[in-house]
């Protein structure tokens, strides 16, 4: 048995020198019967106490023993394995790391300072650039690489900033094409010290938004019936579930994921929300209580969030992308425009408030808005009486 190993044993050679060494045979992997020579002698010749140095000696060999004999160590493919490491290292250290966003965008910064630029220009690419910062910390993507991240990231986060700042069609648009140009950048930059990169992001084919007002417009029945067969197909009820309640309640998405339990006010039939200019109070119509029953609200803790984490009551908060990213899938699968965004099924709810003959003063109620024009400035202590219009059948999802 001991003729088939591919080694022998090793010994303790002592020298008349005085140089001791352990001395052991492993055969050649390409030359069968063939035994190289291997010497080992960690540190035993510094001992200067014989006995000592015998101990050590036998301690040595004993360990030889053991990875030979137990862990099976080859030192041939020991050798390879140390070469192997040395090469993955080498080119590890000769391969520059690509640039997370958040370097790209420090980078870029640094780029603008050398440019002289106006103040007002750099104070507001400045701006581009924090809201994006604010996005990636958010969300936990500050290490994201620059190069990975896509025209679909960036439609995310535009619909989802338009959506909760309420932007114009302009900034929407100004945003798209400082982003165009802050990528571009960047990839050039960045190739300055790694010619290999190349970013995925191409926003060609992306079209800008039209800069007429739209504030109006709404899906058309066509479209409405499209997207609830969609959603019935993927078996997304709670993305189904807040779709409704945008249409029903014509809250913003912000004010949405903020709701919570004890917000809701079932026996006076009242929703308290905080807007941005304040608390207000929106009716709670029949289709909308049948929502809230749907979801068996009042049977959860006063602190959850109607729509939490996942999309489901829950105690933690949803992120603000969940739905936006959920409701893509939707737009892609019919080949909706990317200029569709959740918020439009408000629109889509006061054109239909209108044709069923609500008076503008009824549909401000429940918006929120204090004027025609002025679509940001909520109604402060809002009071709504018992028999309020709002609090019959109103209009179907």
């Amino acid at each position: 048995m001991r003729g088939q190993l591919p080694y022998k044993l090793p010994t303790i050679c002592r020298c008349k020198s005085g140089e001791w060494y352990i001395q052991y045979f492993y055969e050649y992997p390409d030359q069968p019967g063939k035994f190289k020579a291997f010497k080992v002698k960690d540190g035993i010749n510094r001992i200067h106490d014989l006995q000592q140095k015998e101990t050590a000696a036998k301690q040595l060999r004993d360990d030889i023993i053991y990875w030979l004999e137990v862990l099976n160590y080859n030192p041939f493919e020991q050798k390879k394995d140390i070469i192997s490491q040395i090469s993955n290292e080498l080119e590890r250290q000769s391969t520059p790391v690509n640039w997370s966003l958040t370097n790209a965008i420090s980078e870029f910064r640094k780029f603008i300072k050398k440019q002289n630029y106006a103040v007002r220009t750099a104070q507001t690419y400045d701006n581009y650039l924090y809201n994006l910062e604010r996005y990636l910390n958010e969300f936990s993507e500050k290490n994201v690489e620059a190069c990975q991240f896509t025209e679909f990231d960036l439609m995310i986060f535009l619909d989802i900033e338009s959506d909760e700042l309420m932007w114009s069609a302009r900034t929407y648009n100004n945003y798209l094409e400082f982003y165009r140009t802050f990528f571009n950048r960047c990839e050039k930059l960045e190739k300055q010290t790694n010619r290999k990169i190349s970013y995925d992001f191409d926003l060609q084919g992306i079209d800008l938004k039209i800069t007429t007002p739209q504030k109006n417009k709404a899906y058309s029945p066509v479209i409405v019936n499209s997207i609830k067969a969609e959603l019935s197909r993927q078996g997304n009820e709670n993305l189904r579930d807040y779709i409704e309640w945008i249409y029903l309640s014509l809250m913003r998405p912000a004010e949405i994921r903020a709701l919570k339990v004890k917000n809701i006010d079932e026996v006076n039939r009242q929703i308290r929300i905080v807007g941005k200019t304040g608390d207000r109070l929106i009716p709670i119509s029949e289709q909308l209580l049948r929502l809230i029953k749907k979801r068996d609200l009042m049977n959860y803790p006063f602190n959850n969030y109607v729509f939490g984490m996942a999309g489901d009551v829950s105690a933690i908060s949803m992120n603000k992308d969940y739905f936006p990213r959920k409701y893509i899938e939707i737009k892609n699968s019919l080949g909706l425009e990317k200029n569709y965004t959740l918020y439009a099924w408000k629109h889509t709810a006061v054109i239909n408030m209108i044709y069923a003959g609500f008076t503008d003063e009824e549909i401000m109620v429940l918006s929120g808005h204090k004027t025609k024009d002025a679509f940001n400035a909520y109604k402060r202590d809002l009071v709504i009486e018992k028999g309020h219009a709002m609090k019959g059948e109103l209009i179907d999802f």
